[in-house]
């Protein structure tokens, strides 16, 4: 009876680890809204509300994740994924596990 309930456990583990796996759209997305924020911040452009604040961040925002979904690579495990973005230096590595990423650098 306690293996069949670690199977189960463990079925449920892993098809979570396999249904949050990142995708290269869901990469894109959270690293563009890291560097569209570090942008904002050294342009002094953070504390921009209202319309034009507005429509400024979502165009970089979309130039951004476009651009990045261009150039990344992934390598898909199926519980987990290594994205690869490929830079003048060091090439930035990140895991993709869970929903969650982690610098790999």
């Amino acid at each position: 009876m306690r293996n069949f309930i670690l199977g189960i456990v463990f079925a449920v583990v892993v098809g979570g680890l396999y249904l949050s796996n990142p995708s290269k759209e869901d990469f894109s997305r959270q690293y563009a809204d890291k560097v569209n924020a570090d942008l904002a911040k050294g342009l002094g452009l953070e504390n921009t509300g209202g319309p034009v604040g507005d429509f400024l961040g979502g165009l970089s925002q979309n130039v951004i994740q476009e651009a990045l979904k261009a150039q990344v690579r992934q390598e898909n495990y199926f519980l987990a994924s290594v994205f690869t973005l490929p830079t003048t230096g060091e090439d930035v590595r990140v895991l993709g596990i869970a929903g969650q990423y982690i610098s790999l650098n």
